[in-house]
């Protein structure tokens, strides 16, 4: 059962433009939200993506807005907190990677904004412009094993 909901979730996933995943991949940006993420359990309840420009050319930069969802019906405050110190952690990498300093441009992704929400302030139309960013395959293979959004 536990490899059919892995499977499913890992397969399911909504799909980004195979160069925009190749940006995030080649600059270790999927691997420090997930580890951004890794951690807070149940109190993140999903991360959404917002890409502008799906369309971009290959030297064209991607203009990427993130939400991060936390969840309400445990300990909202420390949920809250937790989605408040992910989405520090995400902005300080992208910066890092991908922010110059010297021409104050963004290389290949510039990060737009990042949003923190409750699932109670996520609203019906924003889940019809936003795309959830899969992460179900690696709550399946944490220890302990993490609750998946049931909701995609």
């Amino acid at each position: 059962m536990i490899f059919q909901r892995w499977l499913a979730s890992r397969y399911r996933r909504s799909a980004f433009p195979d160069q925009f995943e190749q940006r995030l991949t080649r600059h270790k940006l999927d691997r420090k939200i997930v580890d951004a993420g890794k951690k807070l359990g149940s109190d993140i309840a999903a991360i959404y993506f917002d890409l502008t420009n799906e369309e971009a050319s290959p030297d064209e930069t991607y203009l990427l807005g993130i939400v991060i969802m936390y969840q309400t019906e445990d300990d909202t405050a420390r949920a809250k907190a937790a989605a408040t110190s992910m989405k520090s952690k995400i902005e300080t990498a992208f910066q890092a990677k991908l922010y110059s300093n010297t021409d104050h441009k963004w290389k290949d992704i510039e990060l737009e904004y990042v949003d923190v929400i409750s699932d109670e302030g996520f609203s019906y139309r924003m889940s019809q412009i936003l795309k959830p960013w899969r992460l179900e395959y690696i709550s399946l293979g944490a220890d302990p094993q993490q609750p998946i959004d049931k909701a995609s």
